[in-house]
């Protein structure tokens, strides 16, 4: 699974690098840009999040965690962090997400844990030489009206609450080592796709096996791994330190 990634670049600097790898934003909403860049994403912060719509890309601030339209409150959003992409197609609470809300987590890489004789060590999974500078994950995002605080005064209608899951498959072969499963990483060539609106039940089926008949193929997107401190098991620690390679312990 995926439950902490780091981001560490801001609404501006995504934008930038995004433009050097050939996609471009159009739009970047208030809530993308108060999100601060963090080196320890967790579940439930407000991330910047890449989504399209009519006029072209956009950059949006959503809340990590997936509260489906039907939901009564927040309170499950934390075990939606993530979606398997083996059974997303068949799950309700991702259905309408995956036929026409698919999203991109920029993200520079994520943490795992591998237990040991001394406890869980964590290691820092992020790209490798020749790879891009960012990865990308395939994700679903939704919308939620939040009638538990008041409502907006400019319609009279609870506020739109936006949140994210994203998808984890698998681990290919050269990770089994570290963890069953990983993140599911868009490759440049299909970004387009997968953030086109719209897609139906099966469009949405032939994107979602196309990523899975990518995920074994270690040469498809270049990955490196080190360990690094185990700080990062705390949502309270937030700084550079946490990436860089550190002793196993």
């Amino acid at each position: 699974m995926c439950g902490r990634y780091a981001a560490s670049r801001d609404a501006a600097a995504l934008v930038e690098v995004l433009a050097d790898l050939g996609m471009t934003v159009g739009e970047v909403t208030d809530d993308a840009r108060a999100a601060t860049p963090s080196h320890n994403v967790a579940p439930t912060t407000v991330r910047p999040v890449l989504t399209a719509t009519a006029a072209g890309v956009r950059l949006t601030g959503l809340s990590w965690g997936l509260v489906p339209p039907w939901s009564k409150d927040r309170r499950g959003a934390a075990r939606m962090i993530n979606a398997r992409v083996e059974s997303v197609t068949e799950r309700p609470a991702y259905r309408s997400s995956l036929e026409k809300r698919r999203c991109l987590v920029p993200a520079d890489g994520w943490f795992e844990w591998r237990a040991g004789e001394g406890g869980k060590q964590p290691y820092f999974v992020h790209p490798g030489p020749g790879a891009p500078p960012l990865l990308l994950f395939a994700g679903l995002y939704s919308w939620w009206r939040d009638t538990t605080v008041p409502v907006d005064p400019a319609t009279g209608e609870p506020p739109w609450f936006g949140s994210y899951t994203i998808l984890t498959g698998p681990a290919r072969p050269d990770l089994a080592w570290l963890h069953d499963r990983m993140p599911v990483a868009v490759a440049a060539g299909e970004w387009r796709d997968w953030l086109a609106p719209g897609a139906g039940a099966r469009g949405a089926a032939d994107l979602v096996a196309s990523l899975r008949s990518d995920l074994a193929d270690p040469g498809r997107l270049p990955l490196a791994w080190h360990p690094v401190d185990r700080r990062v098991g705390s949502v309270a620690q937030d700084d550079p330190g946490l990436v860089v390679p550190a002793a196993v312990e």
